[in-house]
């Protein structure tokens, strides 16, 4: 296997990134994103056909089209691509303008409309996401900058033309916890609201949202840190979950935002790209899988001979069904530079994927076993004082310091960062969080 540099016919879009792409049968559609300052097609849609390698331009689309704007929240409904919010290029970037609005751009009519909402608009942001699910148009996270990030759920119901806020479970003050710092660090902590959060990526499966990376705030210390947390959230019950991973996982992608994901089978999520946008550093030029009825991770560029893709962030990704392909298109690197950037991997040929048929009883099924093994997990660290001697206690809370996350206070500041110091204290600090290990410790059997 090996990652190539698509060939294809047509006029393509040339550099871009942040932009909104979706898959409608064979075609995926590319719309909006940061392009080249001199572009002169700012208001080009692009169709790709994946089977056929053919790119179709429409210069022009009819109808009132959003101004040219990156990091917008997207998601598909029938032959529709909703868009929501994003942030307008300009220079300097203390000129962006960032946009609350609604549109469609139907993929039949080529054509753009724009929604008049009515209810409780969410406030202007960029980098949510959003997602269909039963007649509701759903939109979660976002930012301002760095001085505003938003942890709400919204649905828009689509018959009605009406914004609601949606109330979730499993809350948890997300300021007790620090992202996974190390791709080591794996079962922390399991049962949480991901709150304030941008720059990520969602998959929908069944009736689960599955959620990866992005930027993490805590507004109060005004401190903002990249995560490779995975949370679910069941949009049945809308409570919000952690996946505990199997035993014999042993790859964890590192903190990202600004990645790409999709979704290939219903049973794997493909991840690539991203880096730690707030330092401009850990690019990861990786492909990376996520099987969801194994709960484990696959770094898949490993049986890729060598073949790496360009060390990039804002690209976007998607999945053809008829050829196996997964399709990565744009993104820029570390020197911020635009260049037209393409390309596919053929993962038909995976065994931890192909062997898979997914029916959605079986992904109901294995959500409902990691919701156990959590409520077991955590069965284990929860311990009566009163059912201690102090010999016990001393033991606890060495085991508590061995295997708690880095609070806020123990992270270095961004204006102080030492990559030396902070390995030291990861070091330090982390160590390989697994079940078989805290079992071993508290000497208690899962």
């Amino acid at each position: 296997m090996k990652i190539y540099e698509v060939q294809s016919k047509g006029n393509h879009t040339g550099g871009l990134c942040y932009h909104v792409s979706g898959v409608i049968g064979s075609k995926f559609y590319v719309l909006l994103g940061q392009r080249p300052i001199n572009s002169t097609k700012i208001n080009s849609v692009y169709i790709f056909d994946m089977v056929n390698k053919v790119w179709t331009e429409i210069e022009k689309p009819s109808g009132k089209a959003p101004t040219l704007r990156a990091l917008t929240a997207s998601c598909i409904v029938g032959s529709r691509i909703y868009v929501f919010g994003g942030y307008s290029q300009a220079t300097p970037q203390s000129n962006h303008t960032v946009y609350n609005g609604m549109y469609y751009f139907d993929t039949e009519t080529l054509s753009w409309t724009h929604i008049e909402t009515n209810g409780l608009c969410p406030d202007p942001r960029a980098g949510g996401q959003m997602w269909h699910y039963k007649g509701n148009i759903y939109l979660y996270g976002g930012c301002q900058g760095k001085q505003v990030y938003f942890s709400g759920l919204y649905a828009y119901n689509i018959a009605s033309n009406q914004w609601m806020v949606v109330e979730t479970k499993g809350n948890v003050d997300m300021r007790k916890y620090v992202t996974l710092v190390d791709k080591t660090n794996q079962n922390e902590t399991h049962n949480q609201v991901p709150n304030r959060l941008c720059c990520f990526t969602c998959n929908v499966v069944q009736n689960l949202v599955y959620i990866f990376g992005g930027l993490t705030a805590d507004e109060e210390n005004e401190r903002q840190s990249a995560t490779n947390a995975l949370y679910v959230l069941d949009m049945d019950t809308m409570e919000w979950s952690r996946p505990l991973l199997s035993k014999d996982n042993t790859v964890v992608p590192s903190a990202r935002a600004s990645h790409c994901t999709t979704l290939a089978k219903d049973s794997a999520i493909i991840l690539a790209g991203g880096s730690n946008i707030l330092r401009n550093n850990d690019f990861d030029s990786h492909i990376y899988m996520y099987q969801i009825l194994e709960r484990k991770w696959y770094r898949i560029t490993d049986l890729f001979f060598g073949s790496h893709l360009p060390k990039l962030v804002g690209m976007s990704a998607v999945y053809c069904e008829e050829t196996g392909e997964v399709f990565f298109l744009g993104g820029k690197d570390s020197d911020d530079t635009l260049k037209f950037h393409f390309y596919s991997v053929n993962v038909k040929s995976i065994k931890e994927l192909k062997t898979y048929d997914v029916s959605p009883e079986e992904i109901k099924m294995v959500h409902r076993k990691s919701i156990r093994d959590i409520a077991d997990f955590k069965k284990m660290e929860i311990v009566s004082d009163t059912s201690r001697n102090t010999r016990d206690k001393r033991s606890v809370s060495a085991a508590e310091a061995l295997y708690s996350p880095l609070k806020h206070s123990e992270l270095i500041d961004e204006d102080d960062y030492d990559e030396s110091s902070l390995d030291e204290v990861i070091k330090k600090k982390n160590r390989r969080r697994t079940i078989d290990s805290l079992s071993k410790f508290f000497n208690l059997n899962r």
